[in-house]
């Protein structure tokens, strides 16, 4: 498994991968950190999940200017 890289916004290391909500029986994941709460975007899987977070994507779109 990818590891996670660190919060963005807080250095957290302990991140966790939750399961989202169901949509159309499928289960999407996202990474989150439980100090600062940010949140990464919703993905079909686990993996994808972490590439979207370690690559810097907010909920929002982008980080990048």
């Amino acid at each position: 498994m990818t590891e996670l890289n660190p919060c963005r916004f807080c250095n957290e290391i302990f991140l966790e991968i939750n399961p989202g909500n169901r949509v159309v029986q499928c289960v999407w994941f996202y990474v989150i950190c439980p100090t600062c709460l940010a949140r990464g975007p919703l993905a079909p899987t686990e993996a994808e999940a972490i590439g979207l977070w370690n690559d810097g994507v907010s909920e929002e779109g982008s980080d990048e200017s």
